[in-house]
C-alpha cells in the first residue's frame, strides 16, 4: 500500500542585517556548533564555488527564518516573519506577523494568535523590510 503523505519542504532564508538583504539557501550553512556561515558572493553570481568566501556570523547579523510549508492565496511562499493580511468577512483587513510559537506557525501573537491558513492569507511584506505595516 502506497502512503498518501507527502514530505514537508523544509527551507530557510536569512535576513542579512548588515547588508539589508535576503540570503537564500545557497548563501549560508549551519555548522555543528549551531552558528551560521554566510557566503559572500559577487553580485549576480549564483555558484558559490566560483568566487567568494565563507565567514561566520559572529556579530549576530543574520536572522534565520523558516518556510512554513504554506503558500498564500496568490501562491507566494509564507515564511516566519512575513506580515500576512487576513480579510475578515464583513470587516476590514487585519495585518499580523507570522510567528513560530508552541511548535506551530501562527498568525499573530498572544491571545490574537490563530492557526495559519494559506487559503485566506496574503503576504504583504515582512517585519525586516516593512515594519511600518504593523503600526
Amino acid at each position: 500500500m502506497r502512503s498518501t503523505k507527502t514530505m514537508r519542504e523544509i527551507k530557510f532564508r536569512a535576513w542579512d542585517k548588515e547588508n539589508k538583504k535576503w540570503r537564500h539557501g545557497s548563501d549560508f550553512l549551519f555548522t555543528d556548533s549551531g552558528s551560521v556561515l554566510l557566503y559572500d558572493i559577487e553580485e549576480g553570481r549564483k555558484l558559490p564555488n566560483l568566487t567568494g568566501k565563507w565567514r561566520e556570523d559572529e556579530d549576530g547579523n543574520i536572522e534565520l527564518v523558516q518556510f512554513t510549508g504554506l503558500k498564500d492565496k496568490n501562491g507566494k511562499p509564507i515564511y516566519e516573519g512575513d506580515i500576512v493580511r487576513r480579510h475578515w468577512s464583513g470587516g476590514k483587513p487585519e495585518d499580523q506577523p507570522v510567528v513560530f510559537t508552541e511548535a506551530a506557525f501562527m498568525w499573530g501573537e498572544g491571545k490574537r494568535a490563530t492557526g495559519l491558513n494559506g487559503n485566506w492569507a496574503e503576504v504583504i511584506g515582512n517585519i525586516y523590510e516593512n515594519p511600518e505595516l504593523l503600526q
